[in-house]
């Protein structure tokens, strides 16, 4: 935004992109067993009928995380947010897919969102409706430096 060159901007890019993380709490698991990219073993045994199945994705791994109702899911992701971002979120959305409630009611929870945003309908077919959840980027804390001394 500041006008920094392409070699710049692209560096700013790759590093937020390896520090974002991810959850969502998904209505229902159906849509995605039946796209077929996320193996069987980390699907496996989550979500009641009446549960949402969360899932954090960082470090290029996605981590299955159980099964809770929409209180209790969106105020995990307010919890993994503030838990990894100690020094503070440099960007935050929240999405949905058709829920748009529950998304503002995670907006309002966590600290600092950049702005809330619906799926598109492919994503939406892929992930069936009822998603919400957050992408954020922690900052990076200044490293400490020892006092100015004699």
């Amino acid at each position: 935004a500041a006008g920094a060159d392409l070699e710049t901007v692209v560096r700013v890019i790759e590093d937020a992109s390896r520090r974002v993380e991810v959850m969502a709490a998904l209505a229902t698991l159906e849509p995605i067993r039946r796209s077929g990219p996320v193996p069987e073993e980390v699907l496996g045994g989550l979500a009641e009928a009446t549960e949402r199945s969360l899932f954090r994705m960082r470090d290029g791994v996605i981590e299955p995380l159980g099964s809770l109702g929409d209180d209790e899911a969106l105020q995990a992701i307010v919890s993994a947010v503030d838990a990894s971002s100690p020094a503070g979120i440099e960007r935050c959305t929240v999405f949905h897919a058709g829920a748009p409630e529950l998304a503002e009611r995670l907006g309002t929870l966590i600290d600092r969102v950049d702005f809330v945003s619906g799926f598109s309908v492919a994503m939406q077919i892929h992930t069936g409706r009822g998603v919400v959840g957050a992408a954020w980027v922690p900052c990076v804390s200044e490293p400490e430096r020892p006092p100015d001394g004699p």
